[in-house]
């Protein structure tokens, strides 16, 4: 998750600060990548809004910079004067009568604008907060060699409940990255999977992460969990789909760690599945694994303009106006926080594909997102052109991946005249 940092550059005490709490952070909460970025006034306003629009949020730190007012017989007049910290009469002022840089608050506010997840950092004294209420801040403070001073188990909580929507669904753990990916064969058949790197969230524990898959299409059979981790090493394919999982890699505080799939309750949907990964030994704050689960289909695409008209009569009319002009597609669903999704669709050579797959995205009410406002978003920018076919591939990261909705990888098949009576290899 990669987050904006907004502090003042402009004296050697902000940017100490500054530091400390990037190094606290970092520390505190796997999984944040904080944006350093140089002073305001050497970078142009558009290019800060650029690198705020791909980060997931924004911590903004409001340090002392001005009086805020003088007092003149009683009364306080107001200067917008800066001031040197080290004059004399500086203990003569209270604590809250300090103004902090005017382009924080003007970064914090575009940020929410954007509708990003924004921690404040105020300083003990910083009496303008500009739109924010009081509870919607982290207190620090300063010791006397100006080291920051902070309660660091509040601030860890503090910065938890702002970026709940990257832990929320109850879990203790979130997405870094995300590799989803089908490849299609000649005949139809089709092998998928992801590749998922978890990461375990502050003061959290965890040994079971659970995920769900869509049976083929054509999948009619009794379903088996176990039956089809039997069925995956097999060397002949089979009209029963096989399945596998494996652990890829990990940074455990406990060392080695192991990986059992297991099937547990089903959901409402008779053509979704659930299954969970348990580890052993149980997976502790900082703690990250890098695993993968796939399965081998028969025969689940079209390659054939009849058995494309054959399927879309089975389709739900939400799916056919999705796919509309199309033949068939591939679905993602991004239903837990990621901060980074790449997506990667093969064509065997011989599949009767025609042109460029095209990309379709829906919210969680199954309606289209108008997202061409985001260039390049329906279309794949990158074909690789294997020695044995042709693969598109896709990537949202740095804050553009989307939740709760499903990736639709729509494509045309040529008119061809091949025969329903698909051939199974062997």
């Amino acid at each position: 998750m990669k987050i904006f940092l907004s502090c003042s550059f402009d004296e050697e005490r902000d940017k100490k600060v500054a530091e400390q709490l990037r190094e606290f952070i970092s520390k505190t909460i796997p999984g944040f990548i904080l944006k350093k970025k140089r002073p305001a006034v050497d970078i142009p306003w558009l290019e800060i809004k650029r690198t705020i629009n791909k980060c997931q949020g924004a911590i903004v730190i409001l340090t002392k910079h001005a009086r805020a007012f003088v007092p003149v017989k009683d009364e306080y007049v107001y200067i917008g004067k800066s001031i040197d910290f080290n004059q004399k009469d500086e203990n003569e002022w209270k604590d809250d009568e300090w103004r902090t840089k005017g382009w924080l608050l003007t970064e914090a506010a575009y940020c929410l604008g954007q509708n990003k997840n924004v921690a404040i950092f105020r300083e003990q004294g910083v009496k303008q907060l500009g739109i924010f209420e009081a509870p919607e801040y982290q207190p620090f403070s300063r010791d006397k060699n100006g080291n920051l001073k902070l309660n660091k188990k509040d601030t860890a909580h503090y910065l938890k409940s702002v970026f709940q929507p990257y832990t929320e669904d109850h879990d203790n753990y979130y997405i870094s990255s995300r590799e989803s990916s089908v490849s299609i064969k000649k005949d139809g058949f089709s092998e998928s999977g992801d590749i998922f790197k978890a990461c375990i969230v502050p003061d959290k524990k965890e040994n079971i992460i659970k995920h769900e898959f869509s049976l083929p299409r054509d999948y009619k059979n009794k379903f088996s969990f176990n039956e089809m981790m039997d069925n995956h090493n097999k060397e002949i394919r089979t009209d029963n789909p096989s399945f596998f999982c494996r652990l890829i890699d990990s940074n455990v505080s406990s060392g080695k760690v192991t990986m059992t799939p297991e099937s547990c309750k089903n959901s409402t949907n008779q053509q979704t599945k659930n299954f969970r990964l348990v580890f052993s030994p149980k997976l502790t704050s900082g703690d990250s694994v890098v695993y993968a689960w796939g399965w081998t289909c028969p025969q689940s695409y079209v390659i054939t303009k009849e058995h494309a008209k054959e399927r879309k009569n089975g389709f739900p009319k939400e799916i056919c106006g999705i796919i509309k002009g199309f033949d068939d597609y591939f679905a993602v669903e991004s239903n837990r926080p990621t901060s980074r999704l790449l997506l990667k669709v093969y064509f065997e050579e011989g599949y009767p594909l025609l042109g460029v797959p095209e990309i379709r995205i829906t919210n969680s009410q199954g309606s289209l997102i108008d997202d061409h406002k985001i260039k390049g978003a329906n279309t794949f920018p990158r074909k690789v052109n294997e020695p044995n076919g042709v693969e598109f591939q896709k990537e949202w990261e740095d804050g553009q991946v989307k939740q709760h909705v499903t990736y639709f990888v729509c494509w045309k098949i040529k008119n061809s005249k091949r025969s329903n009576n698909l051939t199974k290899s062997k």
